[in-house]
């Protein structure tokens, strides 16, 4: 049986088999959980405002960043976490993203310039959005590009700043365009890396807000948009918006695949899209994020208390 697993403060419960099992973890730097994964290899990463935390079931390790060395953390306060490849891990803090190797156990920092506030990946390529200093990708050959807003340049990004750190801020379309959320309108990031922006007034109001929260692309070829004001629908094959009423004036914070239905987490409850509907999941509104491997579901909230 899938293991579900929610937290609170910590990894505190896991419920397996119908069971209640508590978890407690000794020793933990801090209980502000930011960031989480299990790498398969049945490790559990838990990133943290005062450090990064690895729980093998039994005991807890504990990363902490070292001003003196060039191959450890460059910051405690660990945002993002992700499975880069087998044997490596993606780790995000403050000012730096890092590729951690599990072989030789270092860490390879790669400079930002302000605090990251969502994560994307894709083909290998690191996608993050910043607070105030635009977007960053990391390419698969480990050179790192920095896209902002230019007033003069209507071909830029239509934002530098991206202050949520809920929702899938990326999605990549089957054509290799990535499309990006802003809080100023829906932006799509082209191959040539030329930009080209969507907001209400030039989408005859088809588009529901401009305060994009959430995207998702379907492989059928239609970008899931979730706004402040309810859920969108983009059409690749006539170029054209749409809505959907059952979510209607509901504010999309985020959008996620779990078991091959469509999650979306909203401001009152968990709803599913499988097959043409739409239904309640769970009421519950606490959780605003999902993880999960072959084995666990972890459904949990950033810094939950």
């Amino acid at each position: 049986m899938r293991r579900f697993g929610f937290l609170f403060l910590q990894l505190s419960f896991l419920i397996a088999d119908e069971k209640v099992e508590e978890v407690n973890l000794q020793n933990i730097p801090s209980k502000n959980i930011l960031s989480i994964i299990s790498d398969g290899s049945g490790f559990i990463w838990a990133g943290t405002d005062q450090g990064l935390i690895r729980y093998d079931g039994i005991e807890v390790d504990i990363f902490r960043s070292n001003p003196f060395s060039s191959t450890s953390l460059s910051g405690n306060r660990v945002w993002f976490l992700d499975n880069y490849k087998s044997d490596t891990l993606v780790v995000v803090t403050d000012n730096a993203i890092h590729l951690y190797s599990k072989k030789n156990y270092k860490f390879d920092q790669f400079k930002i310039d302000s605090r990251p506030t969502s994560y994307f990946t894709i083909e290998d390529q690191i996608w993050i959005t910043t607070l105030s200093n635009g977007i960053y990708k990391l390419s698969n050959n480990k050179e790192l590009i920095n896209y902002k807003f230019e007033p003069l340049n209507p071909f830029s990004i239509s934002s530098s700043n991206f202050e949520s750190t809920i929702g899938n801020k990326f999605a990549r379309d089957s054509n290799g365009n990535v499309w990006l959320a802003t809080s100023s309108g829906l932006n799509k990031i082209q191959k040539d890396n030329s930009v080209r922006r969507y907001f209400r007034s030039n989408t005859e109001n088809e588009l529901l807000s401009d305060n994009i929260l959430s995207l998702y692309f379907l492989d059928g070829g239609t970008l899931l948009i979730g706004t402040d004001m309810g859920l969108n629908y983009y059409d690749f094959n006539n170029g054209k918006f749409s809505s959907e009423s059952k979510l209607k004036n509901k504010s999309i914070i985020n959008i996620k695949e779990l078991n091959g239905e469509i999650l979306f987490f909203t401001n009152t409850g968990i709803y599913k899209k499988s097959d043409k509907s739409i239904t309640l999941h769970k009421s519950i509104n606490f959780y605003s994020d999902v993880n999960f491997d072959d084995q666990i579901n972890l459904f949990w909230k950033k810094g939950s208390a």
